[in-house]
């Protein structure tokens, strides 16, 4: 199946595909930051944590105790949008967690509505349900862009994943363009990425 024969679906990525921005990864491992920050203090034997209420302007230390959580869907995104050519190859991506819609907006009308693409949240990136990857997307999920985790491209390559199809990365692209920037790129995006969809394989604009 080509990736442009049904947009309204995701597709499977052959097992030499590399990895692209807005592939999602089943049951990866992603970090998730404290509420209230713990900070690893001290060398040697004399280690120990500290925990803060909020995170400090001047932290106390490099290291802080997280959470990893295996959850259903993780999406891959770049850390910086690959605004700049020479990002481009670099060997972290960032991986954010995907959760079913309605738990991350509990108020149906107001799901209802982000699901059309209405009234969206910056920080989310609504994905519609698939039946593609054996109806393991059977739900309407939203990737969290504001919790990513850096991850190494060569750890992520052997988990079963889906990969959005051309319209959908033209989508994501401007929503963290919103995100990061809180502004809108809309335009530039879709002058830069659309006239060379059909010229250049998708993981060169990637």
């Amino acid at each position: 199946m080509s990736e442009h024969d049904n947009d309204g679906h995701y597709w499977e990525p052959a097992p030499e595909d590399d990895l692209r921005q807005g592939d999602l990864l089943f049951n990866v491992p992603i970090a998730l930051m404290p509420q209230h920050p713990r900070f690893v203090l001290g060398e040697g034997e004399e280690v120990h944590t500290e925990t803060y209420d909020d995170y400090p302007e001047n932290a106390p230390s490099s290291e802080i105790v997280v959470e990893a959580a295996f959850g259903a869907l993780g999406m891959v995104v770049t850390p910086t949008c690959h605004i700049s050519e020479a990002e481009k190859d670099e060997d972290i991506v960032a991986v954010v967690p995907v959760q079913p819609l309605n738990l991350v907006i509990p108020d149906l009308n107001q799901a209802r509505s982000i699901r059309a693409g209405k009234s969206v949240p910056l920080h989310l990136f609504p994905l519609p349900r698939t039946e593609l990857g054996e109806g393991i997307l059977a739900f309407d999920g939203a990737a969290l862009l504001d919790r990513p985790a850096s991850m190494l491209k060569d750890n992520l390559r052997d988990y079963r994943r889906l990969g959005l199809y051309v319209e959908a990365r033209i989508a994501l692209r401007k929503a963290m363009a919103r995100f990061w920037a809180r502004g809108s790129a809309d335009e530039s995006i879709e002058s830069s990425m659309r006239p060379q969809i059909e010229k250049r394989p998708l993981e060169d604009l990637e």
